[in-house]
This record gives C-alpha cells, sequence and structure tokens, in this order.
C-alpha cells in the first residue's frame, strides 16, 4: 500500500502531501530528521486508525488514570464552574437533552 502522504520542502519548512486531495499541511519544522518522523506518525495513523485510538487512550490513561472513569457529565460540570466568561454557552449546552444516558457516557471509552 502506498503512503498517503509524502515530504516536500519549501522554503526552509517541510509540510506533507496528502496525496488523495493534494491538500498541502505544515510540519512546523524545517528539521529534516523531525520531518520524517512526523510524516512516518502521520502514514501510520491514516493507516491503523483503530490501532491509533487504542494508543492514545493508553496514554491518557498513563498521565490520568481516571481518565476513563470520567463522564461528560463531569467535563459539563466542571467547565460551568470555571469557565463561564471564556465559555458562556457551556451551561446552555450541559442543559440540552441528550440521548438516554448521554451523559453518562465516559470521555475515554476503555477498550
Amino acid at each position: 500500500m502506498k503512503d498517503r502522504y509524502r515530504l516536500i520542502r519549501r522554503s526552509n519548512r517541510y509540510y506533507a502531501v496528502d496525496r488523495n486531495t493534494q491538500a498541502r499541511e505544515s510540519l512546523g519544522t524545517d528539521s529534516l530528521r523531525v520531518a520524517k518522523r512526523l510524516l512516518v506518525a502521520k502514514n501510520e495513523a491514516a493507516q491503523q486508525t483503530n490501532l491509533n485510538l487504542l494508543i492514545g487512550r493508553t496514554y491518557l490513561g498513563a498521565n490520568d488514570p481516571n481518565m476513563v472513569l470520567r463522564t461528560w457529565q463531569l467535563v459539563m460540570d466542571e467547565c460551568c464552574k470555571n469557565s463561564r466568561i471564556a465559555f458562556p454557552y457551556v451551561p446552555v449546552a450541559s442543559q440540552l437533552s441528550m440521548p438516554s444516558g448521554g451523559m453518562s457516557i465516559p470521555c475515554a471509552r476503555p477498550s
């Protein structure tokens, strides 16, 4: 299978070019070594989406073991307490109707 992204360099910056759409995204570096590593990560992410989801959950669990226990209700409650100025819509959003049990869904579901 051909890699989805290829590497190009324009004026000392490296970019990943999507072979499907020809969209160009800056890798934010002028180091070839870092750019190649980021490109490999992007190609792996495009090929192995399920594996990357599990890896992401593993990283989150290692950083905060309670992450898998948090529900969206807890997130909304914390936003309402701490972020009224930055997010004035949060209190309203927390009162919207969700599907049955929607707010009790874990933020990062364990695999």
